[in-house]
């Protein structure tokens, strides 16, 4: 003998919604998400660790990047593994860069350093480097209280360093891997 049982959602005792299933009958995973970019050129101090304005929250579900303190703060919800990707676009109008790293920080201490670019010659031999973007990849667990935020860093003999904004490729995603 066969049972069927048809449901659309299966809800704890509270009533919060566990499972939802779509109309083929697959169990529709509740995706939790933040994205987030930078909307205009950011200085920086050369050769100084410094906070990434990531100050536009560009599509979340369940997750919120805080847009006026530049960081993600997890809770009880929200805590678990996650795949998390930042893009810098680097710029430097003396055309001289040297070094670009991007550091994602745990509860204030660095937990990665990624060099997108290191030159070991100065003067610098890669000629008039003024843009350049850097990528860094990690996965990360997170629990309930744990703040993540992003340093950058340019190395400059002279002149202004800078972050671009999004449209050249500045931003960050911070996705909930499946538990």
């Amino acid at each position: 003998m066969t049972s069927i049982l048809k449901v659309d959602s299966i809800q704890s005792s509270s009533g919060t919604t566990g499972l939802t299933i779509n109309s083929s009958g697959f169990v529709k995973q509740n995706s939790i998400y933040v994205s987030a970019g930078i909307t205009g050129l950011q200085t920086l101090t050369s050769d100084t660790d410094t906070l990434v304005n990531f100050d536009d929250q560009i599509h979340s579900s369940g997750l919120t990047w805080d847009t006026t303190n530049k960081r993600c703060v997890f809770d009880a919800t929200t805590a678990g593994r996650y795949m998390i990707t930042i893009g810098i676009a680097f710029f430097s109008a003396g055309n001289n860069m040297e070094l670009a790293f991007i550091k994602p920080h745990l509860n204030g201490a660095a937990i990665r350093t990624t060099i997108c670019l290191q030159n070991g010659q100065t003067p610098s031999a890669l000629g008039n480097l003024r843009h350049f973007y850097g990528q860094s990849h990690l996965i990360q667990n997170f629990a309930s209280g744990d703040i993540f935020n992003v340093y950058a860093r340019i190395d400059v003999p002279s002149g202004a360093a800078h972050l671009h904004e999004r449209q050249y490729g500045s931003e960050i995603h911070l996705v909930r891997l499946g538990d």
